[in-house]
């Protein structure tokens, strides 16, 4: 493990964090000169985004992603991809929380044509009401194929729902419920989340940075004379809970259940702590080998998995998640609350944590190895209030964690009271939740077509 540690230091030492200059706006400009990279990667974001509008709009940005991919309206589909595949260029278009983003891949010495081309494409989009009845047509398809798969939606509604749906639940993803109300203003609306006050870039490549900041400012000249505004973030509250919460999912027919255990804990993402909340979730809920896989899967035979992370985006919770059949799910119900209390009680092993950094290590190295990922991971911390340095500083850190250090977030892990979230049929699981105490009179019920 110690020679795998190397490795990766040595490799993540080669990629020093992206120096921070600065358009004549004052807008940030993360860069980096990599000369073994074949083509230059450039990453635009318009920081707000999904944050910006409200819940029942976030399909905006699946329509915005759609209408710009299509490139700019005085030429046909065919003709721009054409444009691009002769240009050896991709530009595609993305939400995320806190930021609406364009990604653009380009050869250096196609990079000015490429980006007249994609200013063409945000000058002139196609934004007609028959283009909107279509792209709203070709999406709504996939919205309603993920929703139909129950872990899915329990991923997205249960979080979003806990924290009322606030500014950082919302990433773009959407209902269909929501999704097909959408009007033909609402898309025209979308557009607006294309603000140049709030544009800050990122940027990897064998071109020199300051070239390629200089082609940005050529190209974006009018779109980039008032002054850069950061934007403000909206800060989500930890939930306080005195006692489990239950809400049901109902699906009715359905032959096995979806079981979600949230725990409300503020972590902060860019230090230490985080690291310290990595390898706890890994020893406790990372697959097979953590405490509820080994008790719940391999032991009692409940379930195929039982897994337990942290928000992936920066809101203030944990999540246990497992599934099983309407037969088991009255003891994962109660395994889960019963492992994560005796994982937070009892000892962590040396051997648990050298084997956890060994994990957290190769996964680090294969979601940071690309320049693309690492140019997306940056901004997302910069658009999420977070230190975009940082990225190059995981490993190390990892490898400076110490057994007290994990112990000590351990003792603090939230593990009192969450607010449970299952999916399946009501007329089995209300009986199931009756039978382990909890009154019919405290079990929420929500229909699918009643989520945002």
């Amino acid at each position: 493990m110690k020679t795998t540690l190397l490795v990766l230091l040595l490799s993540f030492s080669v990629f020093q964090a992206h120096a921070l200059e600065k358009f004549k706006n004052g807008a940030p400009f993360f860069a980096q000169q990599d000369t073994t990279l074949p083509r230059n990667i450039l990453l635009l974001s318009f920081q707000g985004g999904p944050a910006a509008v409200s819940p029942a709009q976030q399909g905006n940005f699946l329509l915005l992603s759609e209408a710009l991919n299509e490139g700019p309206s005085d030429r046909s589909l065919k003709e721009y991809k054409q444009e691009l595949f002769n240009l050896g260029a991709e530009v595609s278009f993305r939400a995320d929380n806190n930021a609406f983003q364009i990604v653009v891949k380009a050869p250096p010495a196609e990079m000015d044509k490429v980006l007249v081309l994609l200013k063409q494409t945000l000058e002139k989009p196609r934004t007609s009401e028959e283009d909107f009845k279509r792209f709203q047509g070709n999406v709504l398809a996939g919205v309603k194929s993920g929703f139909e798969d129950m872990r899915s939606v329990i991923f997205y509604f249960a979080p979003r729902d806990l924290l009322s749906y606030s500014a950082q639940t919302r990433s773009g993803d959407t209902s269909p419920t929501s999704f097909e109300k959408l009007t033909y203003d609402d898309f025209k609306s979308s557009f607006s989340a294309l603000n140049y006050q709030r544009l800050f870039a990122s940027y990897i490549g064998p071109q020199a940075t300051k070239e390629v900041r200089t082609k940005i400012e050529t190209t974006f000249k009018n779109e980039l004379q008032k002054p850069y505004k950061k934007w403000a973030l909206e800060t989500t509250s930890v939930p306080k809970l005195k006692k489990n919460t239950y809400t049901i999912v109902d699906k009715p027919g359905a032959t096995d259940n979806q079981v979600v255990y949230l725990y409300p804990q503020s972590v902060r993402r860019d230090g230490p702590q985080w690291v310290n909340a990595m390898v706890n979730m890994d020893v406790l809920g990372g697959g097979l080998h953590g405490h509820l896989g080994r008790t719940l899967r391999t032991e009692r035979g409940l379930t195929y998995g039982a897994m337990s992370w942290f928000s992936k985006t920066t809101l203030p919770v944990w999540m246990a998640w497992t599934f099983g059949g309407v037969e088991q799910t009255k003891g994962l119900i109660t395994g889960v609350p019963e492992v994560v209390g005796k994982y937070v009680a009892g000892p962590l092993t040396a051997t648990e944590l050298a084997e956890s950094k060994g994990r957290l290590l190769n996964s680090m190295g294969t979601d940071l190895e690309l320049a693309k990922d690492r140019l997306l991971t940056q901004s997302w911390h910069y658009a999420n209030g977070l230190n975009p340095q940082v990225v190059d500083q995981y490993v190390k850190m990892l490898d400076n964690t110490k057994l007290a250090d994990v112990t000590k977030f351990k003792n603090t892990l939230s593990s009192k009271a969450a607010a449970v979230y299952m999916m399946g049929d009501q007329t089995k699981l209300i009986p199931i939740l009756e039978s382990i105490g909890v009154p019919k009179s405290e079990i929420r019920v929500v229909k699918v077509t009643d989520i945002l």
